[in-house]
Parts: C-alpha cells; structure tokens; sequence
C-alpha cells in the first residue's frame, strides 16, 4: 500500500457565526444603522416590484428581497474610495454603498425622516431602474447597470459572472495608488462556473490583488439548483484552490 497524507489547502477555509459578544462589540449604534440601511433596502426593492407591476419598467428588474443583509453587512466596512460591482441583481449592493457615503453617522432615524440627500439618491436610483433621465446613467442603463463612481459603485452587470474581471482591474488600481483601500466584486452562484471567474480569481491571487469576491449564493441560477451545477456545493472551496483565504457565512445572520 503506497504511503498517504492527508492535504488542505495553504489558506484558511473556514465557516464564521457571529455571536453574542460579536453584536455587543458593535454597539447599538453602528447595529441601528446598519438596520435601517436593510430595512431601506428592503423598502425600496418592494416599491420596485410594485413599479413593476404596473407597467411603469421597461425592461428586466432583478430585486434582492430577501439577500439584503449580505449587501448591507458586507458593505458597513468599506469606504467610500473603495470600490465595489455587482451582477444583474446589484440593486441592495448599489443602495448600501450609496447610503455609506450619504447616511450621516449621527443620523438617528428613530427621530428624524430621511435626509433629503438619501431621497435623491434613491429617487435616482428608481429613475435609472425606470428607464428615466434623471438616473444616474440617464435611464439608459436600467436595472443591470447601476453605476455611481462617486460612491465606488462601479457598475452592475447584466453578464453571467461579467462584473469579476472588471474587479481585477478595479482592485489592482487600489493597490498601485497605495492607499490602503480595497475592491469587492459581488457575484451569484451561477457564476463560479464561468471560465473568466475562475481566471479573476488565479490572477488575483497570483497578483495578491486587494480585492474580496462575494459569492452570493441564493440556491439557484435562474431555476438550475447548486446540486445540479457543481459536485462540490461549497462555493467557497473555490477560494483555495487559488491560494485566496475563503470564508463561509450565514447570509440571513
């Protein structure tokens, strides 16, 4: 019998579950926030449907109702020079960076309404999504092309695993200028199998380029489950196979 040993990978790969001393570290202040970020978000993506359903899109609307903690939770870290994109359904990712530059710290929203600033930022957003002028690409991209430079929102994106190798180039301009500031590229299930996302993230880690890929993973590539995609469901196992350290969370925590 030829002699084996057991191998894992050279970065860590782990499962992390927030706990009780996790939430008490934050502070009722930074968890009032970010809960009222979830709770516009969540506003916002129903008033999107509706717009929907009266005929008022023209076009696809791809809404986040109920993965609105993942884009807020993930996003409550950055600043604003860091940069983020997104797939086709981006709209909470837009909205929670777009709320970190706008939302002042101090804001209190159990005591005041929502500053005029936010309401033009989602009113703009809704008009981008509506086809309208007064979006921020003058309605010509819609739903699937959200982009505020601005906010670091560097675009959403109608591709299948599109958006990644745009956030190469993204996160390798961060680390030229030095400063400190990163890149995020958010990205569904269905797109860890797409050859440009499994190249994004060799490069990236060849380059140990400063940037975290979000996988977003609801179950489903429009109606083909993860099971019926891949033979290893853990999405996160792609992570060291690139030598990038890869962790798994609870995206309803």
């Amino acid at each position: 019998m030829p002699a084996t040993t057991k191998l894992s990978y050279a970065t860590p790969w782990a499962e992390v579950v927030s706990t009780a001393k996790d939430w008490q570290a934050l502070g009722p202040d930074r968890l009032l926030r970010m809960y009222y970020h979830l709770n516009l978000v969540r506003a916002f993506e129903e008033a999107v449907l509706e717009a929907a359903k009266q005929g008022l899109v023209h076009g696809p609307a791809h809404t986040s109702l109920g993965q609105e903690a993942g884009a807020v939770g993930s996003i409550a870290c950055l600043e604003t020079p860091d940069l983020i994109n997104g797939a086709h359904r981006g709209h909470h990712q837009f909205i929670a960076k777009g709320l970190r530059l706008l939302d002042q710290v101090d804001h209190d929203p159990r005591r005041t309404p929502v500053s005029p600033a936010v309401q033009e930022f989602l009113y703009r957003t809704m008009a981008e999504i509506m086809g309208l002028t007064p979006g921020f690409c003058k309605g010509r991209g819609g739903s699937m092309h959200l982009r505020w430079d601005d906010a670091g929102c560097m675009g959403t994106n109608a591709i299948v695993g599109g958006g990644v190798p745009i956030a190469n180039g993204l996160a390798w301009a961060k680390r030229r200028e030095g400063r400190g500031h990163v890149a995020m590229t958010f990205f569904g299930d269905g797109s860890c199998h797409i050859g440009s996302v499994l190249e994004s993230l060799n490069l990236a880690g060849l380059w140990k380029l400063p940037l975290c890929f979000f996988i977003e993973n609801n179950g489903y590539a429009v109606s083909t489950t993860v099971a019926e995609q891949t033979a290893e469901p853990r999405l996160s196992s792609r992570g060291g196979a690139f030598g990038i350290p890869a962790w798994r969370v609870d995206g309803m925590d």
